[in-house]
């Protein structure tokens, strides 16, 4: 179950914290009260906004939570792997892993 959402008024905090007085994730966490997950998350998606600082005078927090939160705001998901491809290289391991056992245990006979 995801997180409840802070205010943003204490988001607004948190990105004036990180770009006006330069502090670190773990003291914004801190001073706001928050996991530093949380922070970093926050400021994630601030850049991912596109958005900058300090943020437009008329940006009502209503607009600034909808930057924040879109849909479209979620990290981009890892690409599924090459299933066919990981099995043919375990599979590669293996048979190489056997050709050097008998080229090892068969090293004393060279065939004439």
């Amino acid at each position: 179950m995801p997180a409840e959402r802070v205010s943003m008024r204490k988001t607004h905090e948190v990105l004036r914290l990180h770009f006006d007085l330069k502090l670190k994730q773990r003291q914004i966490a801190r001073s706001a009260n928050l996991s530093q997950s949380t922070v970093h998350e926050y400021l994630r998606r601030f850049r991912a906004a596109g958005l900058s600082w300090p943020l437009p005078e008329q940006m009502s927090e209503a607009e600034l939570e909808a930057a924040l939160f879109s849909v479209d705001a979620k990290p981009p998901r890892a690409p599924a792997p090459n299933l066919p491809a990981l099995i043919f290289l375990v599979l590669l391991g293996k048979l190489s892993t056997i050709i050097l056992a008998v080229g090892i245990s068969g090293s004393g006979s060279s065939p004439t």
